[in-house]
């Protein structure tokens, strides 16, 4: 992830009218004219006391860092992290831009408010700019750089030939899993394991297709992905009103789909799970679920083993 480009601060200044007496006192001489002190006019830092420097026209302390006026920008974020704002003792500048997210920078500050901060995607949004009225306000902190459609693309890149294998006994064998197992697996109980194997069972020939994809999502490096759940849950989200839309509706709009899925939810042991398929209606319903699993499988495969 690259940082934001630091933006060059506006450094138009109007020009002062200094006007010097030509009449010496008695006893001066203009090489013992009085010299400016801190707040003075000046037009270079000749003309002000030691050890005063002359910026934007004014004595100020050498060490000070820059005036700010009423054009000057606040320094522009990083990536991660928000800038400072440029600090200013004449007029109020505008706060730093937000260091950069992954998709989204922050604003610039005005000369009122600061700028507020880059927000990010997911993971967190970034902090607003400090408000300004006679300094500069700090940037805004960017964002964390997780992102949930950057994790897809990243894992699609990362998996491509493992996910390309799972074919339809693989994507039946991840359903099976992500249904039958799933509330083994939401209360840890010590069946889970076994109900995982029962489903490789089901689906010997997919088995080595299903571990390599599984491998593959669970030692990946991908940069914006979060770990479980976060991005599984997001690509459940944005499937289940996009590609896998109808299926869910199939299973939603049927009793036996429903009273087959609260079964699933409530079992706890292996035997309780598998009997679901016994119940009225059971078989029927586990067809419907398990089409919208295998869809969600298609999609959200690699999000759902990551670690």
């Amino acid at each position: 992830m690259t940082g934001a480009p630091r933006r060059a601060a506006s450094t138009a200044i109007a020009a002062l009218a200094i006007a010097f007496s030509t009449a010496s006192a008695p006893g001066c001489s203009l090489d013992t004219a009085r010299r400016g002190e801190a707040g003075d006019s000046c037009t270079r830092t000749d003309d002000c006391e030691a050890p005063l420097a002359c910026r934007s026209q004014v004595c100020v302390d050498a060490d000070a860092g820059p005036t700010g006026t009423s054009s000057s920008a606040g320094g522009a974020g990083g990536a991660n992290a928000g800038g400072a704002g440029g600090a200013t003792t004449i007029t109020a500048a505008g706060g730093g831009s937000g260091g950069a997210s992954t998709t989204t920078t922050g604003g610039g500050g005005s000369t009122t408010t600061g700028g507020t901060g880059g927000t990010a995607t997911t993971g967190g949004p970034g902090g607003s700019g400090g408000s300004t009225t006679t300094s500069g306000g700090g940037g805004g902190a960017g964002g964390n750089g997780l992102d949930s459609a950057l994790c897809a693309a990243c894992l699609d890149q990362e998996c491509g030939s493992e996910l390309a294998a799972c074919g339809a006994d693989c994507l039946a064998l991840e359903a099976c899993i992500e249904s039958v197992c799933a509330n083994l697996s939401a209360i840890a109980s010590p069946d889970e394991g076994t109900c995982q194997v029962q489903c490789q069972s089901k689906y010997p020939a997919a088995k080595s297709a299903h571990l390599a994809a599984v491998n593959c999502a669970s030692g990946s490096q991908c940069a914006p992905c979060s770990s479980y759940p976060w991005d599984y849950n997001a690509c459940l989200a944005t499937s289940s009103v996009g590609a896998c839309a109808a299926t869910l509706d199939a299973c939603s709009q049927s009793a036996d789909c429903g009273a087959y899925r609260d079964c699933l939810t409530t079992c706890s042991t292996l035997k309780e799970c598998l009997a679901c398929d016994d119940s009225q209606g059971g078989p029927a319903g586990a067809a419907l679920l398990l089409d919208y699993q295998e869809c969600l499988a298609k999609e959200c495969l690699a999000e759902a083993w990551l670690q």
